[in-house]
């Protein structure tokens, strides 16, 4: 499971500073549960798995300002030491990836522990170049960094040094020279697109490399012709896109598929394996746009894809399939412009290209199924491409669809929602709109200004919060009722550990002066509320709060006492 963690401490900005004095602040007599760490310190809870847990205390060495992590699983008494020195006062994006057993944080992605062995891996220090540990870091030392899908193998990059690290936690090695432009995982091994070279020489072609994860043998594969870096230095631009914490690390060459995992095609039985990447042909003068390329590692075949310039590949969730935007720089500006580009997907299993032409197409999203992508279309209308219908649809002008701040699917698939502005009735104002999967039968459920806004895991319900002055308030509205009603459950919200289908689990009566609220469980059908435990700062859960779900917590009165610590319980059982 793939989880990017977000903290309740994230909202403490938002409190209700009219509650400053009063509230939680001190400890009830008896929390819920078993106390299983003591101290003031304990902050950014997470759940790694239904077993084992997550914490961080103050690094305890004098002066510092920064954090240390640790980890606690059933059966130990002790927690371990996982990593030290990390800056994570401040939550903020990509402050922690996890993926399987590994955990990746840091400023570049570069501090990585794996649960599994144990192990805790610096990517600035591997290999024989690595930085010294002594001399402080330079951000930006790591050009991308990603975890595989399972969580099992990294992959980064220096280029400074021109290195590439890869491997899994407990054996992370590197390879230098390369010279890096896009990288990706293919099941135990590692295809480049790259020379075995320094960054800086710009004489040797490109070209497309597997490293073995077996033997660490690098062969280049046959069938993919040469990348002519004289005629283009567009190709560190594909670098400069790939990015950190993700299990993919770079948009422009991607692999696609290749693990028995992966669902199979109907008519051949098997799953695509092929690596998806752009190239300017050598023989053009001027050199000719980029062109999309597709290598199927079964055949060996290279086959052209239609379109130019592709910002990015993105793939379908069943990784079927695959969608891009060319970029037509003549259409977007210039006399005569009209921001047309096309939107194409390639179907891996039929073979079929399909097209859609919008207007200046941007932010796609794949429905679950792989059978349907929206866009964000001439400057904020919503565009639906319809693979099964082999239809494309943008929604007209003077509807809720007409200005689009974003869209997004239920978890099912089965109903897509999205938040618009409201113009006519508050110059910054929006709308929250649901309709159907495709788009049609449209309904406003709710207006105003969204913090936040997101499905339930049954689709059934949206969650709603929102920002008034200094306090933020939590909600929701049912997707199936008509005339929508919005039901506040929370005024001065703290954060949600968990939204179920039934049921809700978040930190309320927040107090900025104590930093910490109450934690309380909601019967969303029933309106009832039950408060668990006072003065919590930090909660998470290891299951959805409809069922019988574990749940750590972090309890800090407004004095020091006994009660201080990490608290662990079980959330109580539906009523029937």
């Amino acid at each position: 499971m793939i989880s990017p963690i977000t903290f309740p401490k994230a909202v403490v900005a938002l409190a209700a500073l009219a509650l400053a004095g009063c509230g939680d602040g001190g400890a009830p007599a008896a929390p819920p549960g078993v106390q299983v760490q003591t101290g003031r310190d304990l902050a950014n809870l997470f759940y790694w798995a239904p077993s084992a847990w997550g914490f961080t205390r103050q690094n305890p060495t004098p002066g510092a300002t920064t954090q240390d992590l640790w980890v606690l699983s059933d059966g130990e008494a002790q927690p371990s030491l996982a990593l030290s020195g990390l800056d994570w006062s401040t939550p903020r994006p990509g402050l922690m990836f996890i993926v399987g057993s590994t955990l990746m944080t840091g400023t570049d992605g570069e501090r990585i522990y794996d649960r599994a062995s144990r192990t805790a891996v610096n990517l600035y220090q591997v290999g024989p170049a690595g930085v010294d540990p002594q001399q402080p870091y330079i951000p930006g030392t790591l050009t991308f960094a990603s975890v595989r899908r399972d969580g099992k193998s990294l992959l980064a990059y220096r280029a400074e040094e021109s290195r590439l690290v890869w491997g899994p936690a407990a054996t992370v090695t590197s390879v230098a020279p390369f010279r890096v432009q896009g990288a990706d995982f293919l099941g135990d091994d590692v295809v480049v697109l790259g020379a075995m070279t320094d960054s800086r020489n710009l004489t040797i072609p490109d070209e497309v490399f597997r490293i073995s994860g077996a033997t660490g043998a690098i062969e280049k594969l046959a069938g993919v012709a040469s990348f002519d870096f004289r005629s283009t230095d567009d190709h560190s631009h594909d670098r400069a896109t790939c990015g950190r914490f993700a299990t993919y690390p770079c948009p422009r060459f991607r692999v696609v598929g290749c693990r028995d995992s992966d669902p199979p095609c109907a008519d051949t039985g098997r799953a695509p394996c092929s690596i998806l990447y752009t190239r300017t042909e050598a023989s053009m003068t001027p050199p000719e746009p980029r062109r999309p390329y597709a290598f199927d590692l079964a055949t060996g075949q290279e086959l052209a894809l239609p379109g130019s310039d592709p910002d990015s590949f993105l793939v379908s969730p069943d990784r079927h399939r695959v969608a891009w935007m060319a970029t037509d720089q003549g259409q977007l500006s210039g006399p005569g412009a009209t921001g047309e580009n096309a939107v194409h997907v390639h179907d891996f299993c039929t073979g079929v290209d399909s097209m859609c032409t919008m207007i200046r197409p941007n932010r796609l999203s794949w429905r679950r199924d792989g059978r349907a992508l929206t866009a964000t279309v001439n400057d904020h209308q919503l565009g639906l491409m319809n693979l099964d219908a082999g239809s494309c649809e943008v929604f007209g002008q003077d509807t809720i669809f007409s200005n689009v701040y974003f869209s997004f699917y239920s978890p099912a698939g089965d109903r897509m929602a999205g938040v618009s502005f409201n113009p006519v009735v508050d110059p910054v104002g929006q709308m929250l709109w649901v309709a159907d999967a495709d788009g049609h039968q449209p309904r406003t459920l709710a207006d105003g200004r969204f913090e936040s806004v997101g499905f339930s895991p049954d689709g059934g319900r949206i969650f709603i919060s929102r920002l008034a002055g200094d306090q933020s308030s939590l909600g929701w509205i049912s997707t199936g009722v008509d005339p929508p009603v919005e039901r506040v459950i929370a005024s001065a919200y703290g954060g949600a550990v968990a939204h179920g289908n039934q049921r809700a689990l978040l930190i309320d009566r927040w107090s900025a002066q104590d930093a910490s609220g109450s934690l309380a469980l909601f019967d969303l059908d029933r309106g009832t509320r039950q408060e668990l435990a006072r003065a919590v700062t930090d909660s998470a859960v290891d299951a959805s709060a409809d069922g019988a779900a574990r749940v750590i917590y972090a309890v800090r009165g407004r004095f020091a006492s006994g009660q201080d610590g990490l608290w662990q319980t079980t959330l109580p059982p539906p009523p029937p």
